[in-house]
C-alpha cells in the first residue's frame, strides 16, 4: 500500500498531509516511548555498575568520598557556575523576542522547580542531609 502526500493550505501556509491519519504519529510516540525507555536501561546499567565497583573495591570508594569531601569547595564554585548558566539562559529565553505570554507560565514552573531542586541538592551537601 503506498501513501500519498497532500498539500493544504492552511492559513498561508502549506502543510503536508498523509492519506494515512494518524499511523505517523503513533509511530512518533512508540519511538520517543521506547528512546525514554532504552535511557532509563542505560541510566539503571550505569548505578548498578558503580554501585558493584564500589562494593568490590570499598578502599578506593572511599578514597574517592574523602577526596570529594574534601574538595567539596571547588565543587561548590564550579555548580555555582552552572547555576548562574542556567539562570542565564533562562533570562535570555523570558526575554527573547518570540517569548510569547503562553510560554512565560510554563517556563516559569520550570524555573522554580528547577530552583528547589537544585536547594534541595545543595542542602543534602552541605546542610548533613540524610545520615546514612
Amino acid at each position: 500500500m503506498t501513501t500519498t502526500k497532500r498539500t493544504v493550505n492552511v492559513a498561508g501556509t502549506k502543510e503536508q498531509l498523509s492519506s494515512l491519519p494518524g499511523k505517523g504519529r503513533l509511530a512518533g510516540h512508540a519511538k520517543r516511548v521506547l528512546q525514554l525507555l532504552a535511557l532509563l536501561a542505560g541510566m539503571t546499567f550505569l548505578a548498578l555498575a558503580l554501585a558493584h565497583w564500589g562494593v568490590n573495591h570499598p578502599s578506593e570508594s572511599a578514597a574517592l568520598r574523602d577526596w570529594m569531601q574534601r574538595t567539596r569547595y571547588g565543587w561548590l564554585g564550579w555548580r555555582l557556575v552552572l547555576y548562574a548558566g542556567l539562570a542565564w539562559g533562562f533570562w535570555t529565553i523570558w526575554h527573547a523576542p518570540g517569548c510569547k505570554p503562553a510560554y512565560r507560565q510554563p517556563l516559569r514552573r520550570m524555573a522554580i522547580a528547577g530552583a528547589v531542586f537544585a536547594l534541595l541538592c545543595e542542602y543534602s551537601v552541605f546542610g548533613g542531609g540524610l545520615p546514612l
